[in-house]
């Protein structure tokens, strides 16, 4: 619960390396809570490219995986349609359904 909060806090304050951070510690003590899987793609996609030769935008690696495991953990929950959003804006085949484990 730790770990979420200070990701929560360092998200808000716009400090996307220590949210990162902070995300993965926060999965590492509880792979379960989907918030730490949500504010680790939202600040990894703030890193997003464009590729030139493609036009397509590029995540940074870890991105996609994050929003995934959002959607997998809680397929309906508060960021659900935004997590499915970028997932769609990424140009990356989403799942058609997630499964609560």
């Amino acid at each position: 619960m730790y770990y979420q909060n200070e990701t929560i806090v360092l998200a808000r304050t716009g400090q996307t390396d220590a949210t990162v951070q902070a995300a993965d510690k926060a999965i590492a003590a509880d792979p379960n809570r989907p918030i730490p899987y949500y504010l680790k793609g939202q600040a990894l996609v703030s890193k997003a490219t464009m590729d030139p030769k493609t036009q397509k935008i590029v995540a940074p690696p870890g991105c996609e995986e994050a929003y995934q495991k959002y959607l997998q953990l809680d397929p309906n929950g508060q960021f659900a349609p935004e997590a499915k959003q970028i997932l769609a804006s990424l140009n990356q085949t989403q799942a058609t359904s997630y499964k609560k484990h």
